[in-house]
């Protein structure tokens, strides 16, 4: 995650041989709820998400690799 030069958030980046996907990530105010309603998820655990699932996919492939040497 990089913060933005101008300030307004930070990008995400999903590199595979080239920029694959890019977003810019805000920070999100919570809204008061009256009623049971789930919040939506916070976009940095998703991005979170990606990239360690990115480094596990990494990982196998040199372990892989290594097994196949």
């Amino acid at each position: 995650m990089a913060k933005a030069k101008d300030g307004s958030g930070f990008l995400g980046t999903i590199v595979n041989n080239g920029i694959v996907g890019q977003s810019r990530l805000q920070k999100v105010d919570s809204i008061p709820v009256n009623c049971n309603t789930t919040l939506p998820i916070n976009p940095m655990f998703i991005a979170t998400a990606i990239a360690l699932k990115s480094i596990d996919m990494k990982l196998d492939t040199i372990k892989e690799n290594r097994k196949n040497s």
